[in-house]
């Protein structure tokens, strides 16, 4: 699976609200089915988690393959380029399937 954005998704230092957005797709293009799926997002600058598995918004029509997350003011305090990682997690009964979308870079820049 990968994320259909560019390897790099930029917001700015303090961005508080700024809603970033994203597309699962399968290898072949289509969407990825993210019913019944939990999302979440990691992203590292340097040696320090900035955003630790936090929960991301799947669309309405999550067959779409679309997500959202809102970083806080707090996890994009720093100016650099975070690496980052989508997890899909999908438990039925006692088993969980656990999917990771193509890493990416969160490209946070000062605002002048």
């Amino acid at each position: 699976m990968k994320i259909d954005a560019k390897q790099t998704v930029k917001t700015y230092v303090g961005a508080d609200a700024r809603v970033l957005y994203f597309l699962a797709k399968q290898a072949d293009g289509t969407a990825f089915d993210l019913t019944g799926y939990d999302v979440t997002i990691k992203a590292v600058l340097g040696a320090t988690t900035k955003i630790d598995d936090s929960a991301c918004t799947l669309a309405d029509d999550p067959t779409t393959g679309g997500f959202n997350y809102t970083p806080t003011a707090a996890e994009i305090d720093e100016a650099g380029q975070y690496d980052a990682q989508v997890k899909l997690s999908l438990t039925a009964g006692e088993v969980t399937t656990v999917n990771y979308l193509d890493q990416f870079i969160l490209e946070v820049v000062a605002v002048l």
